[in-house]
């Protein structure tokens, strides 16, 4: 599509040829934006191959609107090889010619832009730069997959990372669990002979006051039953006593009603 064949192409839009890229065309801001980098080297073989091949038309151009034996500048100062460089990259990326043009500084000559329009046409129709691009895609397809692989890869690698870091984690908090189940398990034990020494020691405490009052109820009724010996004792002799002072009194009155008896009246 070029400004005279606009309103042609738009009563007859069957006209209107698809683009060999099925490239579609960038907006402005992506395009202003973009840089072809440095020209002053060689481009792949395919778009040098098309870059001298505009700047041989473009000299054709040239020699055909000016006479060069009284020209006073050279043809490259218009439009040199690094120009035909930027123009076979905006072309293969996919630019508009008026972007085209905006990154050439305009149009050299007149009648230059439809012809770069109709080598490009022609050119990305064939079969080389079919190829070229085919090339490139799988190229590209290529690099892609082993971008996706070196991101599986690193995303592998940093989840075998995490996976090792977690079970060393959990594997940490294993081995603190059990130290502190372990520790636990030691206080509980501590606290259990504690409670049983406590335990036994109050029980001992009980078996000895048990004791203790055992023999003090002992030596009590001993105490009791030695008083009480006593007692029966000073009973005994009391008793012993009386008789013995009831038989003096008996034998005595026995004595004096003897005596009676025996003296005369």
């Amino acid at each position: 599509m070029r400004n005279n064949n606009f309103d042609e192409l738009v009563a007859n839009p069957e006209n209107i040829k698809d683009d060999p890229l099925n490239r579609p065309f960038l907006n402005p801001e992506t395009i202003a934006e973009w840089n072809p980098g440095p020209t002053d080297a060689p481009l792949a073989p395919v778009l040098e191959s098309f870059a001298r091949s505009l700047l041989g038309d473009y000299e054709i151009i040239f020699a055909e609107s000016f006479d060069l034996s009284v020209s006073d500048f050279l043809p490259s100062e218009l439009f040199d090889i690094e120009t035909a460089r930027i123009v076979a990259l905006a072309l293969d990326r996919g630019l508009p010619l008026n972007q085209v043009e905006r990154l050439i500084k305009g149009e050299p000559l007149p009648g230059l832009l439809h012809v770069i329009q109709s080598a490009w046409d022609r050119f990305s129709s064939g079969e080389i730069y079919s190829m070229y691009t085919h090339e490139q895609k799988t190229y590209e397809e290529v690099v892609f997959r082993r971008y996706l692989e070196l991101q599986s890869e690193m995303l592998i690698s940093e989840q075998t990372q995490l996976e090792k870091k977690t079970a060393n984690q959990l594997a940490l908090e294993q081995r603190k669990a059990e130290r502190m189940a372990k520790k636990i398990q030691l206080e509980k034990e501590k606290d259990e002979r504690r409670i049983a020494k406590q335990a036994k020691a109050v029980l001992k405490q009980q078996e000895d006051s048990i004791k203790q009052a055992e023999k003090e109820e002992k030596a009590r009724k001993k105490t009791e039953q030695a008083a009480a010996n006593l007692v029966a004792e000073r009973k005994r002799r009391l008793k012993k006593e009386e008789d013995d002072q009831h038989l003096a009194m008996l034998q005595l009155k026995a004595k004096k009603a003897k005596d009676n008896h025996q003296t005369p009246e």
